[in-house]
């Protein structure tokens, strides 16, 4: 997790000090709490993520989709796909790379104009 992201959270976490009191124990250390004390279900921010992404006039996407994404950038940054598995939970570098990681148009046409210099560089032109 980047600095800046855990000041974040913790910043939220901190913020929300009257439902940790209210939190039973097993739920004291989590961020994410609704105003009862117990975990926020996911489907409540698939539907703000929703409405955000209508109201900015883009295509609709789900908090899992965001760890695709994630996915996809962390990789086209850094090639670390063992890290990357790590990072998101997975047991396998596997499910990492064949579930979560995607090619986008423009990382193929990069790497596809890469090897095309190289084919011209041996004469296969």
């Amino acid at each position: 997790m980047t600095e800046k992201a855990y000041e974040i959270l913790m910043a939220v976490k901190n913020g929300h000090s009257n439902i940790n009191d209210r939190a039973p124990e097993e739920f004291k250390d989590i961020v994410f709490l609704n105003r009862t004390g117990f975990p926020t279900k996911n489907s409540t921010y698939d539907a703000a993520l929703q409405k955000m992404c209508e109201k900015a006039g883009i295509k609709v996407l789900s908090m899992h989709d965001l760890r695709h994404t994630f996915a996809t950038r962390f990789c086209e940054m850094s090639k670390d796909y063992k890290r990357l598995s790590k990072i998101l939970g997975h047991s396998s570098i596997k499910v990492t790379v064949d579930t979560y990681v995607h090619e986008s148009e423009e990382t193929i046409a990069e790497v596809t104009e890469k090897f095309s210099s190289y084919m011209k560089c041996l004469n296969f032109d």
